[in-house]
């Protein structure tokens, strides 16, 4: 990746312009006024030693008690046409968020990048994004997304749990994988399928070493007409071991879809159904996946108030693992004259992952829509020179920041010595 060393906004505006002939995608840009190692939410970051999170339970159980707290204080009542924006004006008055700002405006960045830390370089981050990635604060995923900072971490990481555990056992391409992992699939119709596709297992002829493999999907009952050239022990011995197998896989599902669940599974399982066949199990598993799901979609619902209703589970998922660039309202004058963007991160597990891994999975989600294509170091020593050449611009804090204080102090500047 290239990175360019600047010492002046001609010189900057050279590149922007030499670099942009060849991009046909939208372009974004991010200012930090020195070089951080990362570029990571509010939420995510992490204390000097960069071993524990500066804001865990927020990390761990999510925001949503801290927005209620914070929604409170200001006076705010939560509005789901406007959460979004809500959060958004949060950042600004200095609240940690799980979104990241950048800008359309090459000068913005450049002024964010020069000011302040005049010992350090500062740096500029270009992105390039596809258009199905970039999004409107008022649509329907961005709504969905800004409605999961109020859903408890532990119904988020449960769903996602569920449908990766699902990836592991059934294969996109078969028929089962193309009628549940479909965009239109209701919670009902999901369970349905995975119920139909249990019951409708036709009797088949299994050779003896192919019995343990052919067990491993739990969503199958199956019967057998044995070899004939086994005898009858065998036969009975090859079957109640496969069962016992497949019953075990249920098992090992339920606990990677519901962690905590151990105990519960023990007893309801191991004692309860000791002597009950497979379809018990089954019983069990579609029951559990059902419970998952369904707290989701109610908490999920809950907080947008029903303006928006979300009913299909694997479009959701999909939707949620994604990464967005998301325009906000122009009614603000900060981020209009900023040309403020933000970008939102996709939706992982947390459940029982160290602070390394989770670092990690906020970059991957930070970049799986979202391309940084280069990078610019802005001199030191030529900051200042630079923020003077952004106020012949008309690029400096009364226009950054429109506010009354920052305007007053922009002119007071223009009358000091």
């Amino acid at each position: 990746m290239t990175e360019k060393i600047i010492h002046s906004v001609i010189e900057y505006l050279e590149f922007i312009k030499d670099y942009t002939d060849d991009i046909s995608s939208k372009i974004y840009f991010r200012g930090e006024n020195k070089i951080y190692t990362d570029r990571i939410p509010g939420i995510y970051r992490t204390n000097s030693d960069n071993t524990t999170f500066k804001f865990p339970n927020l990390v761990s159980e999510g925001p949503h008690e801290y927005y209620y707290d914070l929604f409170s204080e200001f006076g705010w009542s939560v509005n789901s046409k406007k959460l979004f924006e809500q959060i958004v004006d949060a950042q600004h008055f200095g609240a940690v968020t799980s979104i990241l700002d950048i800008t359309s405006n090459p000068l913005a960045a450049l002024f964010f990048a020069a000011s302040g830390n005049y010992e350090d370089n500062g740096k500029i981050y270009i992105y390039t994004a596809k258009p199905k990635s970039i999004k409107r604060y008022f649509g329907h995923t961005i709504s969905l997304m800004t409605y999961l900072n109020f859903v408890p971490n532990k119904y988020i990481n449960e769903f996602i749990l569920v449908f990766n555990t699902l990836l592991e056992f059934i294969p996109l391409e078969s028929l089962l994988g193309k009628s549940i992992f479909n965009r239109e699939i209701t919670l009902s119709e999901l369970l349905n399928e995975l119920e139909n596709d249990f019951n409708s297992a036709p009797e088949m002829f299994i050779p003896a070493e192919e019995l343990k493999d052919f067990f491993k999907n739990p969503f199958k009952e199956q019967k057998f007409i044995f070899q004939e050239d086994l005898s009858e022990q065998s036969q009975e011995e090859i079957f109640e071991q496969s069962v016992e197998e497949a019953k075990e896989n249920i098992v090992n599902f339920v606990e990677k879809i519901s962690p905590n669940s151990k105990e519960d599974l023990e007893t309801k399982v191991r004692f309860d159904f000791l002597i009950a066949g497979l379809e018990a199990y089954h019983d069990y598993l579609l029951k559990k996946i059902s419970e998952i799901i369904t707290g989701f979609l109610n908490k999920l619902n809950d907080v947008s108030d029903k303006v928006d209703n979300y009913i299909y589970p694997y479009a959701i998922f999909e939707d949620i693992q994604k990464s967005y660039i998301v325009y906000p309202s122009r009614l603000n004058e900060r981020i209009k004259n900023q040309k403020g963007a933000f970008i939102i991160p996709g939706y992982f597990s947390t459940e029982k992952v160290s602070v390394n891994d989770i670092q990690t999975s906020i970059k991957n989600s930070l970049t799986n829509s979202i391309t940084e294509t280069n990078r610019i170091i802005v001199d030191s020593n030529s900051k200042k020179q630079i923020l003077e050449q952004l106020k012949q611009l008309g690029i400096d804090e009364g226009f950054i920041y429109p506010d009354i204080e920052h305007i007053a102090k922009t002119i007071s500047e223009k009358y000091e010595n």
